[in-house]
């Protein structure tokens, strides 16, 4: 793996990486603390999705030692035999293609879990999320461009050899497990994009299988690729080379958060999408709001809904909607073909019931 260097020190970006492009969504949550291996149980990212910390030996994980609870009840890493796995993930991605003269390039991404100090240890336990990016064979001095899941990155590759070395991530801390909940690299989570689902003896799910390659879908970008651009990356005179299959491995949590209350189908620009709330007050009223930006806080004036605040900066009202006998309320927008790209935030509030929705967010894209 690619990502244990990230636990020992500050990330590095030797490569002189410049116009990082805006990247993932991140996470959004993290669960409790395991009392067994001291690691949150899982980690939900913002599509809702949570995965636990995947330490199966069934070869749908990737651990690299033992992780199997032995002696229920004793301190770790005691419970564990004395022994556990240095290095485990929540979600991983990687993939590899060959460059000019027999170098090759990798991209990595994950959600790591690992020891302060490689030292499995009860107190040492802290988690990353990162993403590697390294390419050999490169001219030296010259542009290249990476195309990545989590966004598109430029490089100047350093020499010959060695042209692309990039590391970037959340600063792992023993015992902080929140810290990269703000870390923008990372998120959200990966999977195939067809054939599952996959599940093992014990009914758990995964998505994917690390030990074959696979398409994936997840990036907010649309970019489900690694991609390199530049001159004779993939030998002399030809300038691009690009691979849409990755390893992948990560385990369902069995704790999912409940449906958001509020959605929105199918998401396309240039087409009419459905926003919809569930558990209102049947007879209820909802309003829709939309933002451009959730960085914010409305209070309502407390002749309504007693002073009830707003997740969205400068909310706008997009409609209303009765509600109906099963709590349901809709409303039918056209999303201009404009907005291709374009990240909306969105919450509504029951009148009735002076209760909101969460936010949520949506990029208008179009084949993703």
């Amino acid at each position: 793996m690619l990502l244990r260097s990230l636990f020992s020190g500050v990330a590095l970006a030797s490569c002189f990486a410049t116009g990082l492009a805006a990247q993932g969504l991140g996470f959004v949550d993290v669960g409790p603390v395991n009392i067994e291996h001291g690691f949150p149980d899982w980690y939900e990212d913002a599509n809702l999705t949570r995965l636990d910390l995947c330490l199966q030996t069934n070869g749908l994980c990737i651990v690299e030692g033992p992780s199997e609870l032995l002696v229920p009840g004793a301190p770790f890493p005691q419970n564990f035999g004395g022994s556990f796995t240095p290095v485990s993930f929540y979600n991983m991605i990687e993939t590899s293609m060959p460059t000019n003269g027999d170098g090759e390039a990798r991209f990595e991404l994950a959600l790591v879990a690992g020891f302060a100090g490689e030292v499995v240890a009860s107190g040492n336990q802290m988690v990353s999320s990162a993403i590697t990016i390294r390419a050999e064979n490169l001219v030296g001095g010259a542009t290249y461009v990476a195309t990545t899941p989590v966004g598109i990155f430029s490089f100047v590759a350093e020499n010959d050899d060695r042209g692309i070395d990039f590391e970037d991530g959340s600063l792992a801390v023993a015992g902080n497990f929140t810290g990269v909940l703000a870390n923008t690299v990372g998120g959200p989570f990966f999977r195939w994009d067809s054939d599952l689902p996959i599940v093992d003896a014990l009914g758990r799910e995964y998505v994917g299988d690390p030990t074959v390659p696979h398409t994936i879908t997840g990036s907010p970008h649309g970019t489900n690729v690694f991609r390199l651009e530049g001159p004779s990356v993939g030998g002399p005179g030809v300038n691009m080379v690009q691979t849409d299959l990755f390893n992948v491995a990560g385990l369902l949590s069995e704790d999912q958060p409940p449906d958001p209350l509020i959605s929105i189908a199918p998401g396309l620009p240039g087409a009419v999408n459905t926003v919809t709330v569930t558990d209102g007050l049947p007879g209820g009223f909802t309003v829709f709001l939309y933002s451009f930006d959730d960085d914010g806080s409305l209070t309502l004036p407390t002749s309504t809904c007693n002073g009830l605040t707003i997740d969205l900066l400068n909310p706008q009202i997009l409609g209303f909607d009765i509600v109906s006998a099963e709590g349901i309320s809709t409303f039918d927008v056209m999303v201009p073909l404009s907005f291709e790209d374009t990240k909306v935030f969105m919450q509504a509030i029951d009148i009735a019931s002076c209760m909101k929705t969460p936010v949520i967010r949506e990029r208008f894209r179009i084949g993703d």
